[in-house]
């Protein structure tokens, strides 16, 4: 049985794209939703693929995102300089 569901961001809760289903499962908690934006999700998967733990990706920094995902999700400081204006 799925407990967590990772999938980018869903807002075609209309006929006749609306999944009773899956916004069933969603709302009554009979899985763990974890929303993201496209760019978070095709870094996941990128690095999933390349047999990384992560990649950086500065998407998702000035949201509520990281509010929702408790400590799923990490920030690292960058190895580089401050970067040039």
């Amino acid at each position: 049985k799925v407990k967590r569901v990772y999938y980018g961001f869903v807002s075609l809760d209309s006929p006749p794209f609306y999944d009773p289903w899956f916004a069933k499962a969603r709302t009554t908690g009979a899985i763990e939703a974890r929303e993201m934006d496209e760019g978070m999700l095709r870094c996941g998967l990128q690095a999933a693929a390349q047999r990384l733990p992560f990649l950086p990706i500065r998407a998702g920094l000035g949201s509520d995102v990281r509010a929702f995902w408790g400590d799923e999700l990490k920030t690292v400081k960058s190895p580089y300089p401050t970067p040039i204006p």
